[in-house]
């Protein structure tokens, strides 16, 4: 019965080499998931350090972006404040046009009833 039982054993080499080869191959497969994973991994890290320096690139440009933008701003309130004297010294102007326009006329209306006086005496008799 033990010779039986042994030789079935280690006689064919069914169940010892069965279980050797499982365990091999259990082995084998280990390594591929191990391969594989790896595998992932790399291909993780690479996209994870495309991402991180593409994010480095935006930050760069937010912050070159930031910059030109308080500059555009401090550039914006001399603006704002030129255009304020502007518009001023542009209402100035218009008073000060307003008031020569109405001397203007004024002289124009003098200087034509003036014409008129001296034409009317020009023979000597004042009508």
């Amino acid at each position: 019965m033990w010779f039986e039982v042994f030789s079935i054993i280690f006689g064919s080499g069914g169940i010892v080499y069965g279980v050797a080869s499982w365990f091999v191959s259990k082995r084998v497969r280990n390594n591929n998931f191990l391969s594989e994973l790896q595998g992932s991994i790399t291909k993780l890290t690479s996209s994870y350090t495309e991402t991180l320096n593409t994010l480095v690139d935006v930050q760069r440009q937010n912050s070159k972006l930031l910059i030109n933008q308080d500059k555009l701003e401090s550039q914006n309130v001399i603006l704002m404040a030129n255009q304020e004297e502007l518009i001023k010294e542009i209402e100035k102007l218009r008073r000060e046009n307003k008031s020569l326009s109405t001397k203007l006329a004024e002289l124009n209306k003098t200087l034509k009833h003036e014409k008129h006086n001296s034409a009317d005496c020009a023979d000597g008799l004042c009508r």
